[in-house]
């Protein structure tokens, strides 16, 4: 019969002598994200990780979860919400953990088939709101923790299923974390060395952003999201040669030195902070095929190491410039993984060294379909997320319309920052031309699209200054020189 209390209920003795031999000790949750999209499906997957067996069981739909879940945590007990299309899982997992008690709160629409042996108590639920003042007391992200913590997180949307998982984190030994808004990193969570997951419908991107602002690492500067908040001046070249910029022209801490006056010149008075950039040209265009036919040689990437080192240690960010020749974007990326997976290295196309199978350079200008574009662009994103990057830069060049076919059906994504660099030559009517060109080609993206100018200190004349380049429109994220 229903009551407003619980009941102190008798089982029969095969069914305590069956209890006493079993080991119902709730496991340790484990990090997993849970991409379940309902509280049914998501209770009765955190009963299957955390409960091999148990002597009761809390039942109810999610009108009631909040109730349910304060029963479930004084029982330290599973938790199943039910509902007309889940009653038959329910069923199935309570006759999984050999239960001797079904503790109903409120009465479920829709009955279960449950064993013959199990005796139903039933609770009343509640009157009163308790999902405030419970989610008040998960939320206190400065809370000292022991290293390893479990925590877990959930969007603040995600309440219902974060009362639904409550329970299964009290018995599993983890934590349980609403997200505060805003991209600063919980250094209290990363210097506890805390292991983060995910609870609730997060996709991919959102379970990246989640757990990268507890764990780091953060941008130069500060953060995971690279614009707005900073703009970079770089130098530009191949550390093989001197032939193709200043980059070149002398050795890393030579170049961070020759560099470190343009940061101040380029410096808005109450902007984002200037950074220093090196662009370095690790697969530069050649005349000749090479043993791989591709008219393009790959610096050994040993080579870049001290070039990323001293940027690095000046707090600044490093671009990897890619000229491919015959070869696509994708391929050549690879190669230099290992530094991408860096949190301050990102990656440059060079859409007029891209050069089609029968082609050789300078009879003309290069392209590149918006198609290989894509495809780095899913790739560097899905290495951002699987390395818990912060947001990496992606510059494509572009000084002509045909160097880039397809434009409008380039994509980006959330884990990557699209600069647009448009790097043409001259004096600087033609450099605005140029520019403003480029602004009036169709680009059919939904995240925002920012942009890199440069200047050519031997073939601008005049070269812009600093005053000129920060009153162009929109300002330039990235402010290059060769």
């Amino acid at each position: 019969a229903a009551c407003s209390t619980p009941a102190t209920v008798l089982t029969s003795e095969s069914a305590v002598e069956s209890v006493e031999e079993r080991d119902c000790s709730p496991r340790r949750l484990t990090p997993e994200d849970f991409l379940q999209t309902t509280p049914e499906d998501l209770s009765l997957r955190l009963s299957s990780l955390v409960f091999d067996c148990s002597e009761e069981v809390v039942v109810a739909e999610v009108v009631n979860v909040d109730e349910a879940a304060a029963e479930a945590a004084d029982r330290q007990a599973p938790l199943l919400i039910t509902s007309a299309t889940a009653a038959p899982a329910v069923a199935e997992e309570i006759r999984r953990l050999e239960v001797g008690e079904v503790i109903f709160v409120g009465q479920p629409s829709d009955p279960l088939v449950l064993p013959e042996d199990a005796v139903v108590v039933a609770v009343a639920a509640a009157e009163t709101e308790t999902t405030e003042t419970e989610a008040s007391e998960t939320i206190d992200i400065e809370t000292e923790r022991a290293p390893g913590t479990n925590v877990w997180l959930y969007r603040p949307a995600d309440e219902v299923l974060a009362s639904v998982a409550r329970p299964f984190f009290d018995v599993g030994a983890a934590e349980l974390l609403a997200l505060p808004d805003g991209d600063a990193v919980d250094t209290t969570l990363a210097q506890a060395g805390a292991s983060i997951s995910v609870v609730g419908p997060m996709s991919p991107t959102e379970a990246w952003r989640a757990k990268l602002r507890f764990t780091g690492p953060e941008l130069p500067g500060g953060g995971i999201t690279l614009f707005p908040g900073r703009r970079f001046v770089a130098f530009y070249g191949s550390p093989a040669t001197f032939r193709l910029g200043l980059l070149g022209e002398q050795g890393p801490e030579q170049t961070m030195e020759r560099l470190r006056p343009y940061l101040a010149e380029y410096q808005v008075p109450g902007g984002d902070p200037v950074l220093p950039a090196f662009e370095l040209i690790a697969t530069v265009a050649a005349s000749a095929p090479g043993g791989d036919n591709d008219y393009s040689n790959e610096l050994d990437p040993m080579a870049l190491r001290p070039w990323i080192d001293v940027v690095t240690a000046n707090d600044g960010y490093a671009i990897i410039d890619l000229q491919p020749g015959r070869t696509d974007f994708l391929t050549q990326a690879k190669r230099y993984e290992e530094y991408l997976k860096l949190p301050n290295v990102g990656l440059a196309l060079d859409p007029e060294w891209r050069i089609g199978p029968d082609d050789v350079h300078l009879r003309r200008i290069g392209t590149v379909d918006g198609a290989e574009v894509n495809a780095v662009v899913d790739w560097l994103a899905e290495l951002v997320r699987a390395n818990g990057l912060p947001q990496k830069m992606l510059v494509v060049h572009q000084f002509q319309e045909p160097m880039i076919t397809a434009r409008e059906t380039i994509r980006t994504a959330l884990e990557l920052s699209l600069v647009i660099h448009v790097d043409g030559q001259g004096p600087l009517s033609t450099k605005s031309s140029t520019w403003a060109a480029m602004q009036a080609v169709p680009l059919g993206l939904d995240q925002t699209v920012w942009w890199g100018w440069k200047n050519f200190l031997d073939e601008d004349s005049p070269v812009a200054t600093p005053a000129q380049v920060n009153s162009v429109v929109p300002l330039p994220v990235v402010v290059t020189f060769q």
